[in-house]
C-alpha cells in the first residue's frame, strides 16, 4: 500500500498498467482537477493517453466505422447459436462507448422448431434481401393465446418489433433471407445480445436480463401469457438484481417463501394481484406501462422513395408507440448515439475524429456502418456545432439512420 507524505501526497512508485498507474497519470498535475470546459476535462485527457497502448483507437473517438468484411460472428445472449435457424454478425459500437443498444446483420433460415423468444426493451428490423416472416403468440378477447402470423416484410420496410411479445422470425421466400437488427435490452445493457460465441451458455446466466424461450404449449392460459408478455418476469428479476435483493429477501419483504417467489420469476404459477401488486410496489416496476406496451406486437411501415426528393423518410408510425418509453428513433433531433447503414450506393463521409481535430474523409459502400457518439456531432452546419458531419452521397445511394436518446 502507498502511503502518504507530509504534504498529503502518495508517493511515485505504481507498476506501470495498474489502476494505481493509472490514477497517478490521471492526477499527474496539481490543476488536474480545475475544468473549465465542456470539451477539456484534464483529468480524463491524462487518462485516456494512458489508456491508449491498452484500447482498440476507436474506443475513445467520436466515430467508428464498421466496412462490410469487418463484422464480428456472435451468439445473442442466452440463446444457443443457430438455435432459431439465424445467424448474427455484429457490426456493434466500440464496446467502451457503453452504448445500449446493438447492432446486427442477421440471416434467417426456414424456421425448424417451435420455440418463441422474448424479452425487454425495444427492437428494429430492417430487410436487406428476400422476404420475412414473423410470428407472435398473441391473446385475443376470447379464448386462449394463439399464434398470429405476418408475412412478406421485404426490403421496402422497416418494423418496430415489441420483444415482451413472444415471437420468431423466419424467411419467408427461399432459403434465406437477410436483414439489419438494432436491438436494446430494457437494462440498457448490449452484452445481453453480444457474446462470443465460444463462450459457453452457462458462464453468462447471471446477468441482470436475458432472453427467454417459451412454446405455444406451454402458455396455459391468461396468466402465462400475461407474465410474459407483460414484461413481468424480467422486470421482476432485474429490479431484484438491482436492488441487490435475492429471491428470498424479496420473499420475506413481500410475505411469501423463496420457492414461490422463483416460480413467479419463471411464469409457472399464476400469481394472485394482491402478492404481485406488493412485489411492484417493493420493487417500483411500471405496472401501468408494463400492460399497455402489450397492446401491440409490431409496428410497420413501407419505404415510398419519391424520386425528386432529398428529404429523409420519416417513420411517423414507428416513433413512439404505447406503453415504455423508446430510446432508438428511425429520425430524430436530440441524441446521445448515431448509427448509420449503408443500404446501398456509395457514402463519402467528412468527421472528426476528436474534438477539435481535423475532419478525414472515409469511404462507405453497401453493407458499412458508421457510429456517432455525444454531443459533438450535428448533422447540419448550424451556428455552435462543436463538431459537424458532412455526408457526400451518390444519387442513387440509400442510408438508414438510427438515433438513440439515451446512455
Amino acid at each position: 500500500m502507498q502511503k502518504q507524505d507530509k504534504n498529503g501526497s502518495f508517493g511515485s512508485n505504481s507498476r506501470t498498467g495498474t489502476i494505481s498507474w493509472l490514477s497517478e497519470q490521471a492526477y499527474a498535475d496539481k490543476d488536474s482537477l480545475s475544468v473549465n470546459s465542456d470539451d477539456v476535462n484534464p483529468v480524463w485527457e491524462k487518462a485516456k493517453a494512458a489508456l491508449k497502448g491498452y484500447t482498440e483507437p476507436e474506443s475513445f473517438s467520436l466515430y467508428a466505422i464498421k466496412q462490410p468484411y469487418q463484422g464480428e460472428i456472435v451468439d445473442r445472449g442466452e440463446l444457443l447459436a443457430g438455435h432459431l435457424a439465424i445467424n448474427y454478425t455484429s457490426y456493434n459500437p466500440p464496446p467502451l462507448w457503453g452504448a445500449p443498444y446493438s447492432l446486427f446483420k442477421i440471416r434467417i433460415g426456414k424456421s425448424n422448431n417451435d420455440d418463441f423468444v422474448h424479452h425487454t426493451g425495444e427492437g428494429i428490423l430492417r430487410p436487406i434481401q428476400g422476404a420475412i416472416s414473423f410470428q407472435v403468440i398473441w391473446s385475443p378477447p376470447s379464448g386462449n393465446p394463439q399464434l398470429l402470423t405476418r408475412e412478406d416484410f421485404t426490403s421496402r420496410s422497416i418494423i418496430r418489433i415489441n420483444p415482451q411479445i413472444p415471437h420468431r422470425v423466419w424467411s419467408g421466400k427461399g432459403d434465406s433471407s437477410e436483414a439489419w437488427l438494432i436491438v436494446r435490452d430494457g437494462n440498457n445493457s448490449p452484452a445481453t445480445f453480444s457474446v462470443s460465441p465460444e463462450m459457453k451458455t452457462g458462464a453468462r446466466s447471471h446477468g441482470n436480463s436475458r432472453i427467454t424461450s417459451v412454446r405455444l404449449e406451454n402458455i396455459k392460459d391468461y396468466g402465462d401469457y400475461a407474465l410474459r408478455a407483460w414484461g413481468l418476469l424480467e422486470h421482476i428479476r432485474t429490479h431484484r438484481l438491482r436492488a441487490g435483493l435475492s429471491s428470498m429477501q424479496l420473499g420475506q419483504l413481500c410475505g411469501i417463501n423463496s420457492s414461490q417467489m422463483s416460480r413467479i420469476e419463471n411464469g409457472t404459477t399464476n400469481v394472485n394481484l394482491a402478492t404481485l401488486i406488493h412485489i411492484a410496489s417493493v420493487l417500483h416496476i411500471p405496472i401501468e406501462a408494463l400492460i399497455k406496451q402489450s397492446s401491440w406486437y409490431c409496428k410497420h411501415q413501407t419505404l415510398e422513395w419519391e424520386d425528386t426528393s432529398t428529404q429523409p423518410h420519416t417513420f411517423n408510425e414507428l416513433v413512439e408507440p404505447t406503453g415504455l418509453s423508446h430510446h432508438l428513433l428511425p429520425y430524430c433531433l436530440q441524441i446521445r448515439y448515431l448509427s448509420i447503414i449503408v443500404q446501398s450506393g456509395e457514402v463519402k463521409l467528412m468527421a472528426k475524429r476528436r474534438i477539435g481535430g481535423k475532419s478525414f474523409p472515409e469511404s462507405l459502400h453497401t453493407g458499412s456502418v458508421a457510429h456517432f457518439r455525444g454531443k459533438h456531432f450535428r448533422l447540419d452546419d448550424s451556428p455552435g456545432g462543436r463538431g459537424k458531419l458532412a455526408i457526400e452521397a451518390r444519387a442513387d445511394t440509400e442510408l438508414m439512420v438510427i438515433a438513440c436518446t439515451t446512455d
